[in-house]
């Protein structure tokens, strides 16, 4: 790190930045993401090395993380050391970030934290995925007065490059074609863009490191795209289907689910921010379970929704959203 980003580090002793790398990537790769990683959010940044065996070896691990949620050696180390960090009374926030084939660990990992952890502790946690590849992304609902959050994970975000075949494979095929299955969270896509090196297709194209560029994929302006709401709307009526055929019927006073059923009816799946560049006025949000006035971003721009751009240079997020 350099002076600045370790002057910056000194103001954040309380969290722990943690970062999966995608397949075919080595140390030195690693090395140079969590590099790029800590001088953009002036943090370090932990490296949870996600080995590799080569291209064919890779891709046959990738199908097995994710067709049949096999916790592979990399998932397990991963989940070890997450855990740890929550646990770590002195730790007030965990901040994931994973790319590629990350993403399928990180969803895996999410998976075991819900089994294992209260939500108040995992509520420490945030993710953030870039390609992401994975399949499924849970969140559970939660309900009471004494939960400061609607959802287990405040902040779950997915940055993705449209003409990515990755995430053609993975969040965007799963968002819009899977139906039945839960994606959690704000998904970010830059429309006409393509490429799926983490720092050279989306950290410099996304957080450049000229953060007062007035023209970068940040300052986006945001507009509805009802395309993902009816996907998401679908969806949430196919569950609630099969909720009502085993027998589970919704609380009379509200739509919300408890935790063991995650986000079904009424509660939020996720949402899709979709980027134009410079080919239009900007971007996409939609909350899929949402009524659509309350999908209107009212003119905001990326930056102003994005709740990972608050941590840039230093930053602290002061704004929820």
């Amino acid at each position: 790190m350099d002076d600045a980003t370790i002057t910056s580090a000194a103001k954040h002793e309380n969290e722990r930045w943690l970062f999966i790398n995608s397949c075919i990537t080595g140390l030195r790769g690693l090395q140079l993401n969590i590099n790029r990683l800590s001088k953009t959010f002036g943090r370090p940044v932990t490296g949870i090395h996600n080995q590799t065996y080569g291209l064919v070896a890779d891709l046959l691990e990738c199908l097995v993380q994710r067709c049949l949620a096999l916790n592979t050696m990399d998932v397990r180390v991963a989940y070890d050391y997450i855990k740890a960090c929550l646990l770590d009374p002195t730790v007030d926030k965990v901040v994931l970030i994973a790319h590629s084939q990350g993403g399928i660990i990180a969803s895996l990992v999410l998976d075991s934290l819900y089994a294992d952890l209260p939500c108040a502790i995992i509520s420490k946690l945030e993710v953030y995925t870039f390609g992401s590849a994975a399949s499924h992304f849970n969140d559970p609902h939660l309900s009471g007065p004494a939960m400061a959050t609607k959802y287990c994970v405040p902040h779950i975000e997915h940055y993705v490059n449209e003409l990515d075949l990755v995430p053609r494979w993975g969040v965007l095929y799963n968002v819009c074609q899977i139906l039945d299955n839960k994606y959690c969270g704000k998904i970010f896509v830059c429309m006409g863009a393509s490429g799926h090196l983490f720092n050279q297709h989306y950290m410099d194209a996304m957080f450049s490191l000229d953060n007062a560029s007035t023209t970068g994929f940040l300052n986006q302006v945001v507009d509805v795209d009802d395309r993902f709401g009816i996907y998401g709307e679908q969806g949430l009526a196919r569950q609630a289907k099969k909720a009502k055929k085993s027998g589970w019927e919704p609380a009379e006073e509200d739509n919300s689910i408890s935790q063991g059923l995650g986000c079904i009816m009424g509660s939020r799946i996720g949402s899709v921010v979709v980027d134009d560049g410079c080919i239009s006025s900007g971007a996409v949000l939609v909350n899929f379970a949402e009524p659509k006035s309350a999908r209107d971003t009212g003119g905001k721009t990326v930056r102003q929704l994005s709740h990972l751009c608050k941590y840039i240079d230093g930053g602290e997020p002061t704004i929820e959203f």
